[in-house]
């Protein structure tokens, strides 16, 4: 769950917004952004001296009127989806809600 959270501060911070309304008062993120976040581990074994680089790259999509979160891994095809309705994490986004 760590990892999720990780993942989409990450994508939030190198995310493409799609609508950019200067005029709106009330804005924790724009109202839709995709990203591909792309990571690299790299390991290295102490005792047998071994190393290893794991890259991964994960497309994400985030619709803030919706309240819906995706993720697809490009190399496994695997997805994860959040649908966050019930949930509002800051005073903003109740304003926000009907």
């Amino acid at each position: 769950m760590k990892l999720l959270v990780l993942s989409a501060c990450l994508a939030l911070a190198s995310a493409s917004p799609i609508d950019k309304d200067p005029t709106s008062t009330c804005r924790c993120v724009p109202n839709q952004w995709t990203g591909v976040l792309s990571s690299t581990e790299r390991e290295f074994d102490l005792t047998g001296g071994r190393s290893n680089i794991a890259r991964n790259d994960v497309l994400v999509n985030y619709d803030y009127a919706r309240k819906r979160f995706a993720m697809v891994d490009l190399e496994t095809g695997s997805r994860a989806i959040a649908d966050y309705k019930a949930v509002s994490c800051c005073k903003c986004c109740r304003q926000l809600d009907p």
